[in-house]
């Protein structure tokens, strides 16, 4: 497959992103976490997310991973690192809450952090 010139590097539109953050954001407002369903609301979610991946119609391969935090007032830290060659791939990342101080007194008792990897299969 070919890419076009003006698009070497894989990625996603402010829109594309937009439209990923409001699919989160409807499966998780208002919300309760529950460790028997978190399987499966994870893969509804992840599912969705890739549907509209796949509606632009790129020449690429999409890897979707979700990680769901339940808020119970203990501090959480949490790291990650991802390398890849960002000469022909890229990553995003989506949160929920999108803000960080999200919710005042009524903060979401679920937190989210989807990563996204966008693989090209162009390679030089």
């Amino acid at each position: 497959m070919q890419v076009d010139d003006e698009e070497e590097v894989p990625g996603l539109s402010q829109e594309n992103l937009d439209e990923i953050q409001q699919c989160v954001d409807e499966f998780l407002t208002n919300k309760i976490f529950d460790e028997n369903k978190a399987d499966q609301l994870i893969n509804d979610i992840l599912e969705k997310v890739m549907e509209i991946l796949y509606k632009f119609k790129k020449p690429y391969k999409y890897i979707c991973d979700l990680m769901l935090s339940h808020r119970v007032g203990a501090n959480m830290t949490n790291t990650t690192s991802a390398n890849f060659d960002k000469s022909l791939d890229n990553i995003y990342y989506v949160f929920y809450p999108k803000e960080k101080n999200a919710g005042g007194k009524d903060k979401p008792l679920i937190f989210a952090l989807l990563t996204i990897y966008i693989v090209s299969y162009m390679r030089n």
